[in-house]
């Protein structure tokens, strides 16, 4: 009947915007997104069939992070998004570029481990390198898939923006296969 069953504000003091709900098997939802302050932090909560928060967190390093997708798994959910790292280079200029951020929360929401990937500082100093996973499944063994997007801004002022694919070993953390689509 198109009724509104429950309606629920998360975040607290926090601002959150959302990126991504998971409906569970037991009714429940999880829901990803980032803090609206500055810096911003990935966000999760998960909350029951009717709404109430069970429990919510923010997760961040010193930049901008954000969570965009998340899937269940190990009786917790693994998380991908973006983290923003500051690089200095060799001439002293401070470059800031966004890697694909990946973490596993457990079922209470305490992180379990959390990697990031990406262009490492040096090979970005002349120009700005950025990647963030959009989304994110889980490989029939049990590795990470994740889609997202890269660009390269250049100094010059051109752009190159990409899709990213990268497969991620479930054990170790690490790039199993990562490839761009594109110009």
């Amino acid at each position: 009947d198109g009724a509104l069953q429950w309606h629920q504000t998360l975040g607290g003091n926090l601002i959150v915007a959302s990126e991504e709900c998971l409906l569970q098997t037991d009714d429940g939802y999880v829901i990803v997104g980032k803090t609206a302050a500055a810096p911003s932090d990935a966000f999760v909560a998960k909350l029951d069939a009717q709404g109430n928060v069970t429990w919510q967190s923010a997760y961040g390093r010193n930049g901008n992070d954000a969570a965009y997708a998340v899937q269940p798994e190990d009786g917790g959910y693994v998380v991908a998004g973006s983290t923003q790292n500051d690089w200095q280079c060799q001439n002293q200029r401070t470059v800031t570029s966004d890697d694909v951020l990946l973490f596993h929360v457990d079922a209470n929401g305490a992180l379990d481990w959390q990697a990031r990937y990406g262009g490492i500082g040096p090979v970005c100093c002349n120009l700005a390198c950025n990647e963030e996973a959009r989304s994110l499944e889980l490989a029939s063994n049990g590795d990470y898939v994740v889609i997202g997007q890269t660009d390269v801004i250049y100094q010059t002022g051109g752009q190159n923006l990409e899709t990213l694919l990268l497969k991620i070993g479930a054990a170790t953390h690490t790039v199993v296969t990562a490839k761009t689509y594109g110009t």
